[in-house]
């Protein structure tokens, strides 16, 4: 807005210092360049940029209930009632796209959850912990460890050991593969890479992360 309003002024100043440096005092050659102004105005402003929708069009089973879910509405209320009593579609769209399982932000739960919690700076004093294995895994870096019973013996065993200090029991819990897991869509879009069998004496991927 500054710009808009100066702009008379700076126009101003720079034709008359153009006049006295290559007219009259002929300090700068007519034809040297001109400096560009880089004045910032409204068309430089950041602009939000709209998020782009990867969801596919409709399928012809949406279009065809739709059409379904019309006709029923011309017929009556009954009709109509009728209608959604019955599953009009193999999956459903409140909680899939496509045939495949709605997924969410985690982190948007802690704002729930916040509300209805205290905050506590302290550990309480417990006699079990259970830890999540993934978890651990994911934050213990292999550091100079070459295989992966190094990193067993040298990371991962120490540190569940420092944990059995303050308990009498620790457990530890890990994730089980089922075939109709809630979470087999989400594995199916992560497999990629090369499939490594973990073994003792197996190396250890220079990418860890990835590996994961």
């Amino acid at each position: 807005m500054e710009t808009v309003m100066n702009a008379k002024r700076i126009g101003q100043e720079q034709f008359e210092a153009f006049t006295r440096e290559c007219l009259l005092d002929r300090t700068k050659a007519v034809d040297d360049p001109i400096p560009r102004n880089k004045l910032k105005v409204f068309s430089t402003s950041t602009q939000a940029r709209a998020k782009v929708s990867n969801s596919s069009p409709p399928s012809r089973m949406t279009m065809n209930s739709s059409h379904a879910c019309t006709l029923a509405a011309r017929r009556g209320m009954e009709t109509l009632r009728s209608y959604f009593r019955h599953e009009n579609q193999a999956c459903p769209p409140a909680l899939s796209d496509g045939g495949s399982l709605c997924t969410g932000t985690k982190n948007d739960l802690l704002t729930c959850l916040e509300e209805v919690s205290d905050a506590k700076t302290e550990t309480p004093v417990t006699i079990c912990i259970v830890l999540d294995g993934a978890a651990i895994v994911q934050m213990l870096k292999p550091a100079a460890s070459k295989t992966f019973e190094e990193y067993a013996q040298q990371i991962f065993i120490p540190y569940m050991s420092t944990k059995l200090q303050t308990v009498s029991r620790l457990d530890l819990v890990w994730d089980t593969y089922l075939a109709d897991s809630l979470k087999g869509s989400t594995r199916a879009k992560r497999r990629q890479g090369v499939r490594r069998r973990v073994v003792a004496a197996a190396a250890i991927p220079g990418n860890w992360q990835n590996f994961l």
